[in-house]
């Protein structure tokens, strides 16, 4: 049966792979499938028949065995001959029989995958069934880690699945000092849970969602391929993400504002290439040069910033409701301290008459040629509007608040990186200018202690 098990995969290796590799996005760090070693166990949510031989794709070098309820198993001599071919473990239900927990135990000494589906039965509705907690106490007892991962079910032909995969989670990070069993197996299971669960809002908010088609026109196609190039090569910018939410915020498809520092002209044009996917349109003053060029090619908002300017107002909310980008400088004006200016209202305003989320971005950018930016990356913001009064002027400065507190905490970490690359630096200086020192002394030593010639 093993000898059939690895010329059935090689002789189907080419056909899953176009058919059924499904997209993969991750919560944490990337987690490299194909070359995964020892012992783990996968809890996945279950939308269909097709889903044990779509997640066997990710680990096709790997024997996976999957547990199958009884009735599954013998509901026909064709599908009970398929699955013994693949090689499964069977679990009633109904009877809560433990033994088959005792037969992952063995395939998990072994080094190898067990596929459990916590849920036990097919979901019939996008909404989660109760989780069991037999992969926990599989988990908590042989001390293996779980994989927990969230796929879209679009499993066929003609069709592509999209999996949100988290990062394993070790009983041991789980489990206290001091803790009973039953305990460390329910917050074992919690946690996956949670991570499932944060798989599924990522996958509606952003990497689940249709690609919008969005008129951006010759001009603006043309400076955005050519300029992300140039950008791109000249100051290599360095990303750093809050969490897998912002890191996937450039797919979204949905309508939302990015608040920025201001520190050049540059900072528009930049963020435009970070987001070079989606159609951004930037907040400028009307009293700048070169409006009607930028304008025309970068589909510039402008403003009157001497007074309360209604038409600017209008034409922010009709961009945010026909689901393009809005980009917003909230210092309004360029910075050239060291220190964040003061945020004006108008992204706490616009965010909460239209209801989209705020993505924070802090730009550690010099703009000199060939010096690396980085970029900080904060999660998505939804400001709630109070009840009472959701547009006073109270309520509006504490949106504000809250919008410049994330940054001023992007800003920190910004300059907490910077520091320790500093330090580095000066450390590796250090320990060369001391390894010249200590050269020079051996080589005066020795010259003293060869004797003067006759």
């Amino acid at each position: 049966m093993t000898i059939l098990r690895y010329i059935f995969k090689i002789l189907n290796f080419i056909p899953m792979f176009l058919v059924l590799y499904p997209k993969r996005f991750f919560l944490g760090r990337k987690i490299h499938m194909l070359r995964y070693r020892g012992p783990l166990i996968i809890a996945a949510n279950h939308k269909g028949f097709g889903d044990y031989v779509m997640l066997l794709t990710m680990f096709f070098f790997r024997k996976m065995t999957v547990v199958v309820s009884e009735q599954m198993y013998n509901y026909s001599p064709v599908l009970r001959f398929f699955l013994k071919f693949l090689g499964v473990i069977r679990a009633d239900r109904f009877s809560k029989d433990p033994a088959y927990m005792s037969e992952c135990i063995k395939v998990l000494n072994k080094g190898g995958i067990v596929l459990i589906f916590p849920e036990s039965k097919i979901e019939t509705e996008d909404e989660f069934l109760p989780f069991h907690e037999s992969f926990a106490t599989i988990s908590v007892t042989t001390g293996v880690p779980v994989l927990p991962i969230y796929h879209d079910g679009k499993v066929g032909v003609g069709k592509r699945c999209t999996c949100v995969i988290g990062e394993p989670i070790y009983p041991a990070d789980i489990r206290r000092a001091g803790e009973g069993l039953l305990l460390s197996v329910h917050r074992m299971a919690e946690a996956v849970f949670n991570t499932i669960k944060e798989g599924k809002a990522l996958y509606k908010e952003s990497v689940g969602t249709k690609k919008r088609r969005e008129k951006k026109g010759f001009c603006y196609r043309f400076v955005s391929v050519t300029g992300k190039a140039l950008l791109w090569a000249a100051f290599r910018p360095v990303m750093h993400f809050e969490s897998a939410r912002a890191k996937y915020m450039p797919r979204c498809n949905d309508a939302f504002i990015i608040i920025t520092n201001h520190t050049w002209w540059l900072d528009a044009p930049f963020t435009y290439c970070l987001f070079s996917t989606r159609l951004v349109r930037a907040l400028s003053a009307k009293d700048i040069q070169l409006q009607n060029t930028m304008e025309k090619v970068m589909k510039c908002v402008f403003v009157d910033r001497s007074k309360l300017d209604f038409s600017g107002m209008r034409e922010c909310l009709s961009v945010l409701s026909d689901g393009a980008v809005l980009h917003i400088c909230a210092e309004g004006r360029i910075n050239t301290t060291d220190e964040l200016l003061p945020f004006h209202d108008g992204a706490a305003f616009l965010a909460l008459l239209s209801g989209v989320p705020v993505v924070p971005l802090y730009l550690d950018a010099t703009y000199k040629a060939f010096h690396r930016a980085h970029v900080y990356m904060g999660d998505p913001i939804a400001l709630e509007p109070s009840e009472t009064s959701p547009y006073s002027e109270e309520n509006l400065k504490k949106a504000t608040a809250v919008l410049f507190e994330k940054m001023r905490d992007l800003e920190t970490a910004a300059k907490y990186e910077r520091l320790e690359k500093d330090t580095l630096i000066r450390k590796k200086m250090n320990e060369k200018h001391r390894a010249k020192l200590d050269c020079t002394s051996d080589a005066s030593t020795s010259d003293e202690s060869v004797p003067a010639e006759q």
